[in-house]
């Protein structure tokens, strides 16, 4: 019994001994901290002294290259702002390959949605995405088994693409029927439609633009000859589930439609003004344009110039509200920032940003027609078939 006592004593002692190493180990290690670099510390000491302690205590591999890449996207996320981010060398090489037209992937304009999911605006017709049966709307959660909630954009994008005939899966979450859902889709070249175009009935012209990219100047120039051609006596051009583009593009393709004057102009954050101005070509028959919730940014700049200058309608529903210009830089190491530089006005002066347009036709549709409403039948389409209405009374005046 005695002896018994004594081993229990002698743990006891060898416990508290540890539990007292232990601590001065722990808070003796703080203090030396402390010590070294004082109550403050620097950005550059901060981050070497968490890279030695994980080398010194993590347990596992550390991929140093993938955490500098999570920093610097950290860094842009902690702006605040959705529109401004880091893309690494490699997701920058994609954004040109992008921006040049074509792409190895599954054919989808997508944007960042606030639950960190990734949201199809819009599937390109007749790609991989669109014959799988995506709907703008639908909300990616996982690519090939791997959550995307915390990934930047761009890193989400770079795991959807890939080499061509490869096969992806994605989790879907499609909010109209709260279904969740698999489906694989095999990847393929893209080059990118963003223009679609037709003649209706009476001589109306229709013109549907998914985005305004590279292409997309001289796509719209053929669609709108091709239609003039035709005899095309009114236009309507579509701009919903558009979620905008490149600034350039869009002042080009504005330039054709609205009379001499202000297009767009950018306030930076210096307060300098910038002005985009057309000449005197404009279009000369009856003009409609159709808008809804995401008619983003470009889509923004030209519906508001159009109207502002007396030459088009707008119909559908509020816009998205997206009155900020980003710049891409490139760094010396082959990465990139994305930095959102500028506030934009349309021609009357009116910031759209976080408002959006107000159509002067308004015609709701609920959110599950809106998200695909270029998949609905003709008939079903009561913002197209208002339109065609507005056109033909402004024709017949």
């Amino acid at each position: 019994m005695k002896e018994e006592k004594k081993t229990f004593l002698k743990g006891l002692i060898v416990g508290i001994i540890a539990i007292i190493w232990g601590y001065t180990v722990v808070s003796g290690g703080m203090v030396l901290y402390r010590r070294h670099f004082g109550n403050d510390i620097t950005v550059g000491d901060k981050i070497d002294l968490i890279l030695a302690i994980l080398e010194d205590r993590f347990v596992g591999e550390l991929d140093i290259q993938a955490m500098q890449n999570a920093m610097f996207a950290g860094l842009l996320y902690g702006v605040g702002d959705r529109y401004t981010s880091y893309m690494n060398s490699s997701e920058f090489q994609r954004f040109l390959e992008f921006a040049r037209g074509t792409y190895v992937g599954i054919g989808a304009v997508v944007t960042r949605a606030e639950d960190g999911s990734v949201l199809i605006v819009s599937p390109y017709q007749g790609s991989p995405a669109y014959n799988a049966g995506l709907l703008p709307g639908d909300r990616i959660r996982k690519v090939d088994g791997e959550d995307i909630s915390m990934n930047d954009l761009s890193i989400t994008i770079g795991m959807i693409q890939g080499e061509e005939g490869t096969s992806v899966t994605l989790t879907i979450f499609r909010e109209t029927d709260n279904s969740t859902f698999d489906i694989d889709i095999i990847r393929r070249l893209i080059e990118i439609p963003t223009i679609f175009y037709e003649m209706l009935e009476d001589n109306i012209g229709y013109i549907r633009m998914t985005g305004f990219e590279g292409v997309t100047y001289l796509q719209f120039v053929e669609a709108y000859e091709s239609l003039l051609s035709d005899g095309m006596e009114g236009l309507i051009l579509d701009l919903r589930n558009n979620p905008g583009g490149r600034l350039d593009v869009v002042v080009d393709i504005a330039d054709r439609i609205v009379p001499e004057g202000l297009i767009v102009y950018t306030e930076d954050a210096h307060g300098n003004r910038r002005e985009e101005i057309s000449d005197s070509n404009q279009i000369e028959i009856p003009f409609v344009i159709l808008i809804n919730g995401n008619s983003a940014s470009a889509s923004e700049v030209l519906a508001g110039a159009a109207r502002d200058h007396g030459v088009a309608r707008l119909v559908g529903q509020q816009s998205f509200g997206k009155g900020l210009v980003q710049d891409i830089i490139p760094l010396p190491d082959g990465s990139a920032i994305r930095v959102t530089i500028a506030t934009y006005y349309t021609p009357n002066g009116v910031s759209i940003h976080g408002y959006g347009l107000t159509p002067d036709y308004i015609v709701e549709v609920e959110d599950s027609v809106s998200a695909r409403i270029h998949q609905i039948e003709r008939e079903e389409d009561v913002q197209l078939n208002k339109a065609i209405d507005v056109v033909m009374e402004w024709i017949n005046n």
